[in-house]
Parts: structure tokens; C-alpha cells; sequence
């Protein structure tokens, strides 16, 4: 599809939903200055041709901070590439794959309940793929950032708080878990968190009433997950990059900080390996790294590059496999997840 155009108002719409996925158009109108109609016209548009899109699943908020996850490097044969990637895109375990330069042609973001599920899916699921040569895992130790906490950052400080204080509130004796129901109403939204309450009710049963009461449940749950998720090529960003850093274990924490504050930051965690942090990043410019890399080292001379990973192309992100403009083609369920 080709790539749309987004205005001061896409952002907007696109900023107060990554605040509250589920906001009425009518509780926005006010907050944005524009009618609801207008708002509802504009979001499905850039839904309707993939620019955006939403994903729901259930992930524990403890669970999110110690996910366990491994980057696997794979290095495929140049022949049938395509055919290997949309292989590896299916694999439910797999959060996210990406096309990247260096001595591999794709490296996969991998998420389960356990580091031996990790190993279990790269040697039984990832490497037997037709096409794939090697693989190599580095394991996530932390995880400072993920990219769905990433924000667009347009809207007024007003209109953040004003967005916030309408967002419901996790109960006081919600459960741990969700009931049969509430997972019913979860695998509804898992692709569409905007759908509405009656093609919910279709899905899952129950009165409208019901329904909706387990989705406001859902919105407080720590044990529900929600992302609103963009083409990257769409804002303006060409590219994205993975650094690989060598950080002082003292001062890891304090980089990673200092790693969140750069608008073009995604996913920032602590890993395994040579590197010891590894850095998402969405790049207007690929010439931007060159300031970015003199920046770093004028602000931590102590931290060392290990490697740069170019990531021209995404295949799969957040559980939606993408076309080659970046624009949501279809959604693939996944049993664990996390990372960009």
C-alpha cells in the first residue's frame, strides 16, 4: 500500500490513543479540538490502509519487566529469502522480525515463558526453517524500554493529563488472572483494541452490558497488555537502527536513562554477550547516526560501539506482519511476547 500522509491531527489521534487505546471519539473531541466525526473519519482511514494498527494480549505487568527474551541473529541463504522470512513470521513465538545488514540477513525477537522454551523454539522451530544456516541468541537481561511504550509526544501536557484522568483505573480486587470471560473478550481485541462493543459481543457472548464491563475490566487490568503501533516510514522515519553497546556495569542504568529521553528511542535493554545493551532506534536519515554516535561519545566517553545493525525492512512487529512500506498487512497470534 502506499505510505500516507499524516497531519498535526493523525499525530494527535495516534498520541491520545497510545494514552487510552480505547477512548470514545467523543471524549476526545473536546481534548483535540476537532468533532468527533472528523476524528473517527480520520483514524479509520489511516487503519483502514495499514499506517496503523493495535494489538491487545494478556502479559502480567511483573511478567512484562522479566519477559524472558532473546534477539536471534539468523543468518539465511540468499535464495528464497522471502520464503524463509514469512516462515519465521509465523512462528507464534516469535514478538518481531526484521530485516538487518552484517553478517546476518534477519534477526527475531523471541519471547517465552521460560529461557529453555527460548532455546527450545530457536533449535526446534527457527533454525529448522528452510533457508536458515546459523543462529545466535542474545539473551535479554532487563528490559529499560519496549517499544510499546513508545510515544509520539505531540500533545500538550494538558491534554496528556486530561486523556489520563479518563483512562479507568485498576480495581482495587481485580483478580490475577482472567476469568474465562475476560479471556474471551481478550482474544476479541488482540488485533483491533478499538473494535466495537457489538462485534466484541459476537466474539466472545454475553450482554452488551457484560461485554462492556469486561472491557473497562481489561483497560485496569496490569494483566492485559494494549499498543497502538504506527509505520514507522509513515512519520518520516526512513530506517531503524540496533546498537550494540558496551556500557560499565555502574553506569548502565543511568545510560539507559539517558537512552529514553531521545524521541527516536524504542526498545533499550541490557543483554548478554559481547555488547551489554542493546538500543532500538527509528532514524529519519541513516547520515542522523553519524550525530548520534558523536553525541554518545561526547556525553559517555567510556562507552564503546560493539556493532551497528542497519534495519531497512520490518517483516513482523508486535505480532503484525507488515508489507515492504512498514503498513500492517495481517495479524499473526502469538503465545509469549515483548521487545519492538
Amino acid at each position: 500500500m502506499d505510505i500516507p500522509e499524516l497531519d498535526a491531527l493523525d499525530y494527535r489521534i495516534v498520541n491520545a490513543l497510545q494514552l487510552h487505546p480505547r477512548a470514545s471519539w467523543a471524549e476526545l473531541s473536546g481534548i483535540l479540538s476537532s468533532d468527533a466525526s472528523t476524528l473517527s473519519r480520520r483514524w479509520s482511514r489511516l487503519a483502514d490502509c495499514g499506517a496503523v494498527w493495535s494489538s491487545c494480549f494478556y502479559m502480567p505487568l511483573e511478567r512484562r519487566r522479566r519477559q524472558p527474551l532473546a534477539f536471534v541473529e539468523v543468518l539465511c541463504h540468499p535464495a528464497g529469502l522471502d520464503e524463509t522470512v514469512d516462515a519465521l513470521a509465523v512462528i507464534p513465538e516469535v514478538f518481531s522480525v526484521h530485516g538487518t545488514s552484517g553478517d546476518r540477513q534477519v534477526y527475531v525477537t523471541v519471547g517465552a515463558a521460560s529461557l529453555a522454551e527460548i532455546d527450545q523454539c530457536v533449535r526446534t522451530r527457527i533454525a529448522t526453517v528452510p533457508g536458515v544456516a546459523t543462529t545466535r541468541a542474545h539473551y535479554v537481561r532487563r528490559v529499560f524500554q519496549e517499544g510499546g511504550q513508545w510515544r509520539l509526544g505531540v500533545l500538550t501536557d494538558a491534554q496528556t493529563a486530561a486523556i489520563a484522568a479518563r483512562r479507568p483505573q485498576p480495581a482495587s480486587d481485580l483478580a490475577a488472572e482472567p476469568t474465562p470471560e475476560e479471556w474471551s473478550v481478550l482474544e476479541a481485541l488482540a488485533e483491533d483494541v478499538r473494535r466495537p462493543l457489538a462485534q466484541i459481543r459476537e466474539r466472545a457472548g454475553g450482554s452488551l452490558a457484560a461485554v462492556s464491563r469486561r472491557v473497562t475490566t481489561l483497560l485496569g487490568a496490569d494483566w492485559a497488555h494494549w499498543r497502538i503501533d504506527v509505520a514507522h516510514r509513515a512519520l518520516g522515519y526512513e530506517c531503524a537502527v540496533m546498537l550494540w553497546l558496551r556500557a560499565p556495569q555502574e553506569n548502565l542504568e543511568q545510560i539507559a536513562t539517558s537512552f529514553r529521553l531521545l524521541p527516536e528511542s524504542r526498545l533499550i535493554a541490557s543483554v548478554t554477550g559481547p555488547a551489554n545493551l542493546a538500543i532500538s532506534l527509528w532514524l529519519r536519515d541513516l547520515a542522523d547516526l553519524d550525530d548520534l554516535e558523536q553525541r554518545v561519545a561526547k556525553v559517555y566517553p567510556q562507552l564503546s560501539f560493539t556493532d551497528v545493525w542497519v534495519v531497512p525492512r520490518v517483516y513482523k512487529r508486535a505480532g503484525h506482519v507488515l508489507d515492504a512500506n512498514g503498513m500492517q498487512a495481517r495479524h499473526v497470534p502469538f503465545r509469549e511476547n515483548g521487545g519492538d
